[in-house]
């Protein structure tokens, strides 16, 4: 993915989208002018239709799961908020805390997590 594409010349563009049209997954995109945004967003749902399976459905059975979920659509959205006018280190970091959630609801254990767990579960210092 290359942003910033609004920055570009249209012959830069041009020279750029053909060097890019023998790489697999690679787009364009301006989030200032949400240019290309739509085509990473539907490779991104095809990609994850083929992972799953389309006919999978996803059941959210514990409470911890559907807290986690809702962090990380919550983070999502607040990303996508005015994202052309937003700072990039803002998306960034709402991004990070997305994939933070998300990581946590898939088992990816964390330092901060760990060291929460050491700190409440453990006598240290007593």
């Amino acid at each position: 993915m290359f942003n910033k594409a609004d920055l570009l010349k249209r012959n830069e563009i041009e020279n750029l989208n053909h060097r890019l049209s023998n790489l697999d997954n690679s787009y364009m995109i301006s989030s200032l002018r949400e240019d290309g945004v739509a085509a990473l967003l539907d490779a991104l749902a095809r990609r994850i239709a083929a992972f799953f399976g389309a006919a999978e459905v996803a059941m959210v059975t514990r409470e911890r799961q559907r807290l986690l979920l809702q962090e990380t659509v919550g983070h999502l959205d607040h990303a996508l908020e005015d994202s052309g006018g937003k700072a990039e280190e803002l998306v960034a970091e709402d991004l990070r805390l997305a994939a933070r959630a998300l990581g946590r609801l898939v088992g990816r254990v964390d330092v901060e997590d760990l060291l929460d767990a050491i700190f409440r579960d453990f006598c240290i210092g007593k």
